[in-house]
């Protein structure tokens, strides 16, 4: 996602929003020695975490064996600004609704954005719910954080009546989720998550 308020497909189109069915999310976390400034992004990050909890073992220069005590995963230790080295992101996995696809499509989630992830799952599931048995509609729109930068703020919204109730669809999707569970978790970081 960018600061713009539209949101790009994976077939290249972009449009204000789509509504999707998403069926997994996880921590990414992603540290780069250089800055974006002097590489002009798109580097895959010298560290990276694919579950937020460790670095992937492939990761060329690992910063610390966790995350957790890492310490370019520390407020204060951003190059510009109170922020970390080391950006924190989310990975969404959803099956857009009205496009046909076989796999699902990843979004990339900002750290200024995980928040509004984790409220919507939270407020999903206090219902009863499972958040991947309710159609989800994405859109951006543009804020301001307290320091005064601008950036797309994630709204996310329950479609309404999309709650699949039927027994035999949930296990459809709970199959399909778990089809593709070890692919989502284990998928390598892509230059396109770049800085």
């Amino acid at each position: 996602m960018n600061k713009t308020t539209t949101i790009e497909l994976p077939n290249g189109e972009k449009v204000p929003s789509f509504t999707a069915r998403f069926i997994h999310h996880s921590r990414l976390n992603l540290y780069w020695e250089k800055s974006f400034d002097e590489t002009g992004g798109g580097e895959i990050p010298d560290c990276f975490s694919t579950d937020g909890i460790k670095p992937d073992p492939s990761s060329e220069k690992k910063q610390s064996d966790l995350c957790a005590g890492c310490p370019q995963n520390q407020f204060g230790t951003a190059e510009k600004g109170e922020g970390k080295a080391c950006q924190n992101r989310k990975r969404l996995h959803v099956f857009p609704s009205d496009m046909q696809s076989l796999i699902p499509f990843r979004l990339g989630v900002s750290s200024v954005n995980m928040k509004q992830v984790d409220q919507f799952v939270t407020m999903i599931e206090c219902t009863g719910k499972h958040f991947q048995l309710v159609e989800t509609e994405f859109s951006l729109i543009k804020s301001k954080s307290n320091s005064g930068q601008t950036f797309a703020k994630l709204v996310m919204k329950e479609v309404p009546d999309s709650f699949v109730e039927e027994r035999g669809k949930q296990i459809e999707i709970k199959n399909l989720r778990d089809k593709w569970l070890p692919v989502m978790k284990d998928q390598a970081f892509g230059a396109e998550e770049g800085q």
